[in-house]
């Protein structure tokens, strides 16, 4: 084959193109590319000469870079002509220009997916696509199926397991579509169909919890088989139910970040959730309150309902009877509060809800920090607490009496004296007709002997006796004057006061007429001829010294009197038979007289006879003693000279040996204990029983008396006696001696044959015999005492009619008596525990066989019971509880039954019958039954001295309010009986006294039942006044006048005053129950609260009338607060001044707030029970709210100008919030009228809360009153009830949250939020506002951009290429749901840049209007620095000129980031770039711009360390070293071959030429 001669293809001349980045200079004229100059040969740098070809081309700069400044040129522009105004009209017709030619955004293009009705198997797939995550939703997103609303449509997305994202695209399509159909609705609003969407999901949430039930109690009364079937215990049902709820939970998450649920709708059914689910839901509502935590704490109507609702659930919690079981429940619902405390304090304020919470609330919060804060508001909303006042007057007075009238046997007398109570005081307690008790002279006396021993000056105490005296009502008036008497001279003769000198006071100023009385009744314990001839004289004049007075006659008649009723110790006989009658009607002339009197006869003359006799006595004359003994006794503490009665004690302790006297003695002590421990005289008795515990040590019955005196007696003492410790171990030696070892457990036979034959059985020592031989033979079983007992009282049962002798042997009660006597001395322990078992045990409870025996076998219950009494036996609470107070109240609930009374009427009698003898303790007028005379009546007196010192009072109070129960019954015997005895209660004056010292206890027990029957209301107005003073009688008499009331209202008689009010008012109630009586007691009660409110009541009345009305309830209560609330009212109309003048505001904040206050404190004891406050009249509230806001109004707007009346009027502010806050908590509906200002007055309240939060004045407790009072209107305010679903926003202040001025605090800011309108936030309008531009240049700031959450739906294009206009440039695509002109969107020819372009971004952007994008500053920083890549490729060859080859050879590039260089310096001048004197830092790019293109600081580092390094030369070198840096290997050491050295010519090459070195 030949070979052919191919000829060569001419080559093309070089053409200098630029990249393919760079754009034209200009769109239409040819005038080349920016920054690209390409070389031509006529160009001067291409010219070869000589000079050129030895030294190079060099361009003379035009201008010195390092040299020229146009400062100078500029300024001298400035100043000449008009250049400024020039500049800006051509930058304004530049401007004008570039708005003319930018280009238009292009309309919206976003159309709504509309709803198509698909056929079946259509609409399945549509669905199953939707649920299918690879299809992309812009396949499917043309159009959307119809037919899926509410329920269905959640069923459908959670059926196929919808993808949530895309699950609320489809919601969000469907709601666009039904959004449109909405527009024409009136009060269109863009999200209105997140309401309907909202209820759909609650109901939806609703619908699944319901599915879980409990099961509901049984009834007993139905015999109907349940069936329960919970879907949680379907383990099926339950992953299912599970799985639903779990997708509802997720999607409704993101229904509410997207707004699509509204949400205060959704909100409100959340927070009412708790509070109306079961237990078994309560779990899963708490997995709902925790997503929406924070939403739900925004706003006080979603935080107080939910804390409530939690609340409520912990309670029903702690009732079930499975509460074990829900401990993660209470630990979960504890967690949702004790994150709400924190957080929102203020929603834990509400008096309702602490009401009924606060024990919950303690518990949880007791430590936290706040809590004690918001305990003290809700108390002070509820009015619970009033501010404590300083009373330390009335107050510490009525602390000091209390604290005297409560001194039992308990009391410590020593820390009593150190009280420190005042001597007047003291003083008065003891002699004032308005306190009880005959001890209080000797409690007195004892005192203040015990503070004198730490005073050195007795003269001081003489003196303020005195002065007392002279200054003392109780010493001048009548009826006090005997008290004053008694209390002086007792202090007399503990040696306290100085008889002789007083006498001398008063005999030297002649002021004898002054204390004519107190004289008169004076005793004189130390008296002499002297002393008796001056108070003679003082008394009845200087001639009266010789002629006998009145006190002489008397003296001798009471001298006559004692002869008569104790011959034996005038040298006669007692007779053999006790005279009739009482000790007191047989002596009247004794027990009439003044203590003057009775104590010169008995104590001076009578006492020292009969202890003379007492000497003289033998011991057979004990008998005869114990009968004078007893008289004597009596005598003594009838008239009160208990002084002597303790030597007489004493004297006979010494001398009896004789059992029946001892026994006598001690009860005689254990009588008057109490008054002996008054006259502090217990360590004299301690020692004088002493010396009678060794006569009695073989007795175990008296040792056990004597060792329970004396534990008694040493009450309240710290220091117990020696003898005490000696008779207690007797006692024990006595019970191990009498109690051998136990046999065997058997059972005690029946004894009632034994019992029985005893009754019939002649011989006098019947009862001994047999006691001492059943002791011998069942000594070893326990309960042998017990079986005595029972079968003594069984055997009765025996004697029928029908086997009984036609008359019972008159012995047969002391038989039985006596026997069991004798048991209780060979017993162990005491008979007495014994006899209260059998009382309840079988014998008298198991049957009716005991209770229905007739009256003879009663009667003879009855003697045997008083007889062990009376011998010690028994006490009288033992008998009082076996039978009396049973048989009481069976009697009460009988009276009504007049058959079945009658049955058991023998029995109820007996227990009358036994009421009566161990109560009242008289003589008994038939001579078979005890008590006999009046040495067992005493014995009976010392039992109930018992009975009333060891504070079991309670239970007879109550069995009495049984007793009178009686006095209803259609059975008059029974009535006639319960009245008798009650009558008698009521004029026994040791009764009287012990009710007066429990009248609080009496008074809560007799008027529990409302209203009280008249029998108590009598029983306890005799209590009230006294029994031997009528005129005292007088005084509690019914009464509605205020004065008469007022008058009484004091610290002395603040507990009577306070019952007898209350049973006046009681009254007043049952007249309101008739018809005939109604007008009558409702003008009475108008008249007393229209007396009370209207007269000046003191600081002092109010808070002592607000204890005695305290209580009160039903109607009274309610006409007292309407008739408050109306003075409260015109007090507000009286005191409308324009401005604060302190003569009219502060009288008025005094009697106004005293009429608040008492109304308060009336009401405080109610408020535990919501159902017992009354409810106002809608009148009287619309009034008083009126009132209260025209007033508040007038303050309001004279707040800014107060000037130094700004602390009265913050005075008035507090006080008439507080009036609100009690109008509030009344129980009444809103009124039509109180709606109509109820908004008006919480915005009022609400511009206060600011004015006091900094406009005015910042004051944080003004400003939580007025907050607190705004919270709860918001609370209370009514709901509207044509309303199906609650609007918990339609009552609440209308000031919009954003117009809080800025000055508030941040804290006080956010409490006022918390009430405002609430404001749901929103990520995507938050903080936006419409805008629009002013001639100016300024933006004006409009409404709030409004959400539309269906109408800005997702975008679901898909991602095609930009798209380009004919120019090349991209085109802005309008495409979204939400149009770019809502943001002042305009072209601005920019775009983002992908690929390699980011790495160029400084050349691309020289090539564009970048005026828009950036600032100034930023364009002129970006044009005038040099970029890192720029400045190190400044000398490499342009890659256009090295050609393709080139750029094999070189290998690829170091670095990624590197790009082509612009073929033009776009960064320095043409003439300043390669000027010879430039000097490198007129080069060096910025190094911010160097690390935004380049990368963070490391790697500038890395990346400057393999690049070249230019170092400028100093001096005016020109040489430019260039170093390209070792390798990694190679750092340590570098070498010439990585160094290359330019010859010493210009660095002018042209940056466009590419020649090869």
């Amino acid at each position: 084959m030949s070979s052919s001669k191919v000829a060569a293809e001419p080559v093309a001349p070089y053409v200098s193109r630029p990249p393919d980045w760079l754009k034209r200079a200009h769109a239409s004229a040819d005038v080349g590319y920016s920054g690209f100059f390409p070389p031509v040969p006529s160009a001067r740098e291409e010219q070869l000469n000589e000079q050129t070809a030895q030294h190079g081309y060099i361009s003379q700069p035009e201008v010195n870079a390092e040299n020229f400044n146009a400062k100078a040129e500029v300024t001298k522009a400035f100043k000449t002509g008009n250049t400024l105004d020039d500049l800006k009209q051509l930058l304004d017709a530049v401007i004008e220009r570039r708005a003319e030619n930018a280009a238009k955004l292009p309309p919206t293009s976003f159309k709504i997916p509309g709803r198509v009705t698909f056929n079946e198997a259509r609409r399945v797939n549509w669905v199953s696509e939707l649920a299918n995550p690879d299809v992309p939703l812009h396949k499917i997103g043309k159009s959307v199926p119809h037919g899926f609303k509410g329920h269905d449509l959640l069923e459908m997305l959670e059926t196929h397991k919808v993808a949530v994202p895309r699950a609320v695209w489809y919601v969000r399509v469907l709601g666009a579509n039904e959004t449109q159909g909405m527009r024409n609705r009136p009060n269109f609003h863009p999200a209105m169909y997140s309401v309907e969407w909202a209820n759909v999901v609650t109901s939806y949430f609703k619908k699944l919890l319901d599915k879980i039930a409990l099961p509901s109690a049984p009834r007993a009364a139905l015999n109907i088989k349940q069936t329960f079937n919970s879907i949680l215990a379907n383990t099926n049902a339950r992953e299912e139910w599970l799985a639903k709820f779990t997708y509802i939970l997720d999607l409704t998450r993101e229904f509410y970040v997207e707004s699509l649920v509204d949400h205060p709708t959704f909100l409100s059914w959340l927070a009412q959730l708790m509070s109306g689910s079961n237990l078994a839901q309560a779990g899963f509502a708490t997995c709902l309150l925790e997503d929406y935590f924070d939403g739900l704490l925004s706003h006080r109507v979603f935080a107080r309902p939910l804390i409530e609702g939690c609340l409520s659930k912990l309670n029903e919690i702690d009732a079930s009877p499975v509460k074990e079981n829900l401990g993660f429940l209470a630990s979960a619902i504890k967690t949702i509060l004790q994150r709400a405390f924190p957080v929102v304090p203020d929603a834990f304020v509400s008096p309702g809800m602490w009401t009924t919470y606060s024990p919950v609330l303690r518990d949880m919060f007791r430590d936290a920090s706040d809590f004690t804060e918001v305990e003290q508001r809700n108390d002070a909303l509820a009015f619970r607490t009033l501010p404590v006042r300083e009373m330390d007057r009335v107050r510490s007075m009525m602390s000091e009496i209390q604290a005297l009238n409560a001194v039992t046997m308990d009391t410590d007398l020593t820390a009593l004296a150190r009280r420190n109570s005042s001597l007047a005081l003291l003083l008065t307690w003891a002699a004032s007709p308005a306190q009880h008790g005959v001890h209080r002279p000797f409690l007195v006396a004892t005192l203040i002997a015990r503070r004198a021993e730490y005073e050195d000056d007795p003269d001081a105490l003489q003196n303020a006796l005195i002065e007392w005296m002279d200054g003392s009502d109780e010493c001048m008036a009548s009826q006090s004057a005997r008290g004053a008497a008694r209390l002086m001279g007792e202090l007399a003769r503990v040696g306290l006061f100085s008889y002789e000198r007083f006498l001398q006071r008063i005999l030297a100023r002649g002021d004898t007429e002054r204390h004519q009385a107190t004289l008169r009744a004076m005793p004189v314990w130390k008296e002499n001829g002297v002393i008796l001839r001056q108070r003679k004289i003082a008394l009845y004049g200087v001639r009266a010294g010789s002629r006998e007075t009145e006190e002489d006659h008397i003296q001798r008649a009471i001298r006559a009197e004692i002869r008569q009723e104790l011959p034996y110790f005038f040298g006669g006989s007692y007779p053999a038979t006790e005279p009739s009658g009482t000790l007191r009607s047989r002596m009247p002339t004794l027990f009439g007289a003044h203590k003057f009197e009775q104590v010169r006869t008995v104590a001076h003359w009578l006492l020292p006879i009969a202890m003379d006799r007492l000497k003289k006595c033998s011991v057979m004359d004990t008998a005869v003693v114990s009968k004078n003994y007893s008289v004597l006794s009596e005598v003594l503490a009838a008239t009160h000279c208990f002084s002597s009665l303790c030597e007489l004690n004493i004297a006979v302790l010494q001398k009896a040996t004789a059992p029946e006297l001892l026994m006598a003695v001690i009860s005689n002590l254990r009588r008057f204990a109490f008054i002996f421990k008054c006259m502090d005289v217990i360590p004299t008795l301690d020692g004088a029983l002493a010396v009678s515990h060794h006569s009695i040590r073989s007795r175990p019955a008296q040792l056990r008396s004597l060792l329970a005196l004396l534990q008694v007696l040493n009450r309240g003492d710290e220091t117990q006696s020696a003898t005490l410790h000696l008779v207690a171990a007797d006692v024990d030696a006595s019970v191990q001696a009498l109690r051998p070892p136990l046999s065997s457990p058997e059972e005690m036979p029946s004894l009632d044959l034994e019992l029985a034959q005893l009754a019939l059985d002649p011989a006098p020592n019947a009862p001994s015999i047999l006691a001492h031989g059943l002791w011998s033979k069942f000594k070893t079983k326990a309960n042998w005492g017990l079986s005595a007992a029972e079968s003594t009282f069984a055997s009765l049962r025996q004697f029928t009619p029908e086997t009984m002798p036609p008359q019972p042997p008159p012995d047969t009660a002391g038989k039985f008596a006596t026997f069991l006597w004798e048991v209780d001395q060979l017993l162990a322990g005491d008979l007495d525990a014994h006899l209260l078992e059998c009382f309840r045990g079988p014998v008298f409870t198991s049957s009716d066989e005991m209770r229905v025996c007739d009256a003879t076998i009663w009667n003879i219950v009855v003697s045997i019971a008083v007889e062990l009494v009376v011998r010690g036996c028994a006490s009288t609470q033992t008998i009082l509880r076996g039978l009396v107070y049973p048989a009481w109240t069976l009697g009460s609930y009988q009276s009504v039954n007049e058959e079945e009374g009658g049955i058991y009427e023998s029995f109820l009698l007996a227990s009358v019958q036994l009421g009566h003898s161990l109560l009242i303790c008289t003589v008994n007028q038939d001579e078979d039954m005890p008590p006999r005379g009046l040495a067992e009546c005493q014995q009976l007196k010392a039992r109930r001295a018992m009975l009333y010192d060891d504070g079991e009072f309670s239970e007879l109070v109550t069995a009495l309010r049984s007793l009178v129960a009686w006095e209803s019954s259609p059975n008059e015997r029974l009535k006639e009986a319960a009245s008798s005895l009650r009558t008698a209660l009521q004029v026994n004056r040791e009764f009287w006294f012990i009710a007066r010292k429990n009248l609080d206890l009496v008074r809560d027990v007799f008027l529990t039942e409302q209203p009280p029957s008249e029998s108590l209301v009598e029983m306890l107005r005799s209590i009230l006044g006294d029994p031997a003073n009528a005129l005292d009688h007088e005084e509690e008499v019914a009464t509605t006048d205020w004065q008469n009331i007022s008058s009484r209202v004091n610290p002395w008689t603040f507990a009577r005053t306070s019952i007898n009010l209350h049973l006046t008012l009681q009254e007043l109630v049952k007249g309101l129950v008739t018809e005939e009586t109604r007008p009558q007691a409702e003008r009475d009660l108008d008249t007393f609260t229209a007396g009370l409110f209207d007269s000046a009541v003191t600081a002092e009345e109010t808070d002592l009338l607000g204890d005695v009305l305290r209580g009160i309830s039903g109607p009274v209560v309610a006409k007292f607060v309407n008739n408050g609330i109306r003075r409260l009212t015109l007090l507000l109309e009286e005191s409308a001044a324009d401005d604060f003048p302190p003569d009219i505001v502060e009288p008025y904040l005094r009697r106004a707030g005293e009429v608040l206050r008492l109304l308060a404190g009336v009401l405080a004891p109610l408020r535990d029970d919501p159902g017992k406050i009354p409810a106002i009249e809608a009148e009287v509230q619309d009034d008083f709210v009126r009132a209260l806001h025209k007033k508040l109004s007038v303050v309001e707007s004279k707040l800014s100008h107060v000037g130094d009346a700004l602390d009265l009027a913050i005075q008035v502010v507090v006080f008439l919030a507080r009036m609100l806050q009690f109008s509030l908590g009344l129980g009444r509906a809103w009124s039509d009228r109180l709606k109509d200002c109820g908004v008006e007055l919480m915005d009022c309240i609400v511009r206060m809360c600011i004015a006091f939060g900094g406009g005015v004045l910042t004051d944080q407790r003004t400003f939580t009153i007025l907050l607190d009072t705004a919270s709860i209107m918001v609370d209370d305010y009514p709901k509207d009830p044509k309303t199906a679903a609650a609007d918990l926003f339609r009552n609440i202040p209308t000031l919009d949250p954003a117009r809080l001025p800025g000055f508030l605090p941040h804290d006080f800011n956010q409490r006022l939020v918390f009430i405002l309108p609430y404001r749901p936030s929103n990520h995507y309008t938050s903080d936006l506002v419409y805008a629009h531009p002013e001639t100016n240049g300024s933006l004006t700031y409009g409404a709030p951009v409004q959400h539309r959450p269906w109408e800005w739906i997702e975008s679901i294009e898909a991602r095609n290429s930009p798209t380009l206009d004919e120019h090349g440039e991209h085109v802005v695509a309008n495409s979204t749901s939400i149009p770019l002109e809502l943001f002042g969107a305009r072209p601005t020819a920019e775009r983002v840049y992908t690929g390699d372009e980011p790495a160029r971004l400084g050349d691309l952007l020289l090539q564009q209007d970048t005026f828009a994008s950036g600032s100034v500053f930023e364009n002129d920083w970006r044009q005038s620095r040099l970029a890192r890549n720029d400045a190190q490729n400044l000398d490499a060859p342009s890659p256009a000129e090295s050609g393709e080859h080139e750029q094999q050879e070189s290998g690829p590039a170091v670095d990624p980031f590197q790009h082509e260089p612009s073929p033009a310096p776009t960064v320095l001048s043409r003439t300043s770039a390669f000027a010879g004197s430039a000097s490198a830092s007129s080069r060096r790019g910025s190094p911010a711009i160097q690390m935004g293109r380049g990368g963070t600081a490391e790697q500038q580092g890395t990346m400057s360390s393999r690049g070249s390094k230019r170092k400028a030369s100093t001096a005016s070198s020109s040489v430019i070293e260039i170093d390209d840096g070792p390798d990694e290997a190679e750092q340590s050491r570098p070498t010439a071959a990585k160094r290359r050295r330019a010859r010493p010519a210009p660095a002018t090459a042209t940056r466009a030429r590419g020649k090869k070195k």
